[in-house]
């Protein structure tokens, strides 16, 4: 059973596409897999973008933002659902994968093996979090990371297998005790293939591609404007902004064009030449700097952006400075190859030979 904190086929982002991909990876094992995953939960309503209609939607909104702010990720109380409660406890499974912490607890209801997946290490986002709060919020943030890390601490030494999708994760919890696999966020293989650009002679196009509903992705909007963008105008590029919620960004200055939800990630990548990660908050793998590679995209982000990938393929990306950031590297940039051996931990037949031996 893969228990899920929403249905991972409902979006596409790096959450759902890594449950999307344990769940291709344990059947091609041989696995009979079932999903559950919380039938009515406070993210139905999201605090940073507002989709849902009516007063209480707004009631909910305006409550999570407050909640948010003091802490900034999920809680035990956020997470209880009697429906998955139910699910739980009478299923006859022999794995319960569990790959959000506030759901943890419910993996007392089973006899099975726990599987505790680490998408992020919540007590390290809270405590980055803290960092850009003031007052009482970073006080609230720096608490909340300390509880969580004992919860962290608790459920690691009580699972069966424990893994982590970033490499900096995998490297903090083992210098915290807790031993656990990388394994990493993943593409299907047929995905690993490079795009032609729609657009030749030389144009400079950059792109930033998100789901807005993210407040990480937000915030990583906002450095793109007022850090990266008079530099990157000054050099001659322009900015394409895709992705869910992107209107929650507002009217986008001179340099940006906001396209949007695209149907087809494919068809962003076609546009660009060259994709931006000015992340700097979040936690875990940044899916979208993976995706971009595959389709032969080369990336330029801040370190934080990178530090969920092995040392072996940061060392082939573009590292720049989160508010002082130099592009005159982008001048002649070559397309990155999906071919690229430091790609091959990253495809999905990868990973399912490392599980099938872990499981095995």
């Amino acid at each position: 059973m893969v228990v899920s904190i929403t249905d991972p086929y409902k979006s596409r982002h790096g959450g759902t596409l890594r449950t999307r991909a344990h769940i291709d990876a344990l059947r091609r094992i041989g696995f009979e897999v079932s999903l559950a995953y919380p039938r009515a939960a406070l993210g139905d309503v999201s605090p940073s973008t507002g989709t849902g209609d009516g007063a209480l939607a707004d009631v909910r909104r305006q409550v999570g933002r407050v909640k948010r702010h003091f802490l900034p990720m999920p809680t035990m109380l956020g997470a209880r659902d009697a429906h998955l409660k139910g699910l739980i406890h009478n299923s006859k499974t022999d794995i319960v994968l569990i790959s959000a912490l506030s759901q943890a607890p419910y993996s007392g209801l089973s006899s099975a093996r726990l599987w505790l997946d680490f998408m992020d290490v919540w007590s390290d986002v809270a405590r980055r979090e803290g960092h850009v709060r003031r007052g009482a919020a970073r006080l609230s943030a720096r608490l909340q990371a300390a509880y969580l890390a004992q919860h962290e601490q608790r459920y690691a030494s009580r699972a069966h297998i424990v893994t982590t999708t970033g490499w900096s994760d995998h490297k903090l919890l083992r210098s915290r005790g807790i031993d656990n696999l990388w394994i990493p966020s993943t593409l299907p293989d047929d995905e690993f293939q490079a795009v032609n650009r729609r657009h030749g002679g030389g144009a400079k196009v950059a792109g930033f591609i998100g789901n807005f509903e993210y407040w990480p992705n937000v915030d990583a909007y906002r450095v793109l404007v007022d850090s990266w963008l008079p530099r990157l105008r000054s050099e001659g590029w322009s900015v394409l902004v895709a992705g869910r919620h992107s209107h929650v960004l507002g009217e986008p200055p001179p340099g940006i064009t906001l396209l949007g939800e695209v149907p087809s990630v494919a068809d962003f990548y076609r546009e660009v030449s060259v994709t931006l990660a000015p992340i700097r908050l979040g936690g875990g793998m940044k899916v979208k700097v993976l995706e971009s590679l595959a389709k032969g995209v080369p990336v330029i982000g801040t370190d934080f952006a990178f530090d969920g990938f092995s040392p072996e393929l940061r060392g082939k990306l573009l590292a720049c400075d989160v508010t002082r950031p130099d592009f005159h590297s982008l001048d002649g940039i070559e397309p990155f190859s999906p071919l690229d051996p430091v790609l091959e931990p990253y495809r999905l037949s990868a990973v399912t030979k490392k599980l099938a031996s872990v499981l095995a």
